[in-house]
């Protein structure tokens, strides 16, 4: 992540990472490609992003993070492109892998259900027991909305289809999140 950080333009880039507790940047600097990294460092660097960004271009950030991943990424690359093509192929193929996911990657940090509905046109992500502290601001949901953007174009741009995803529900204090994602037919 750091990494997306750092291809930035250089001002926008050097003041997100000087927001970023040092120990978070060492530990995420000095982690493998398939190191688990403490989510504390984490959502450091989202908030630190979330900062500078806004709200707008720091999910755009988020979505291009999660994209780049899925193509990439020695973690999520090979596993996204067996999920497309051997175990489900639906529209909502890349999202329903998201619990699994998130049990590899968060520990400790809340639990992820998705659902879907009308026919499979409609998807419910739903992230419930988010620690408090993080909570409180929408960084969180700015990078999930990112994440799903991402994930979902990903699974549907052979369906010649995009998605339209919004937070529909949000309980801070519970740390709990909830989104939907529409398919549509582009353009």
């Amino acid at each position: 992540m750091l990494n997306n950080v750092r291809a930035l333009q250089r001002r926008v880039a050097a003041d997100v990472l000087a927001r970023i507790d040092p120990t978070h940047v060492a530990e995420i600097d000095n982690a493998l490609a398939v190191s688990w990294i403490p989510f504390a460092a984490h959502i450091g660097v989202l908030e630190a992003a979330r900062s500078v960004l806004g709200p707008v271009s720091f999910r755009g950030f988020s979505r291009d993070f999660i994209r780049e991943a899925l193509q990439s990424s020695a973690l999520f690359a090979k596993q996204a492109a067996y999920v497309l093509t051997m175990v489900d192929g639906g529209a909502w193929s890349l999202v329903r892998a998201i619990p699994v996911s998130c049990r590899l990657v968060f520990s400790g940090a809340g639990e992820v259900i998705v659902e879907s509905a009308d026919g499979d046109r409609t998807a419910k992500v739903i992230y419930d027991g988010l620690p408090a502290e993080h909570a409180r601001n929408d960084v969180w949901s700015l990078s999930w909305l990112g994440t799903i953007d991402a994930l979902a174009a990903r699974a549907l741009e052979r369906f010649d289809r995009t998605a339209i995803v919004e937070e529909t529900r949000c309980d801070p204090d519970r740390g709990f999140f909830e989104w939907t994602a529409r398919i549509v037919k582009k353009g």
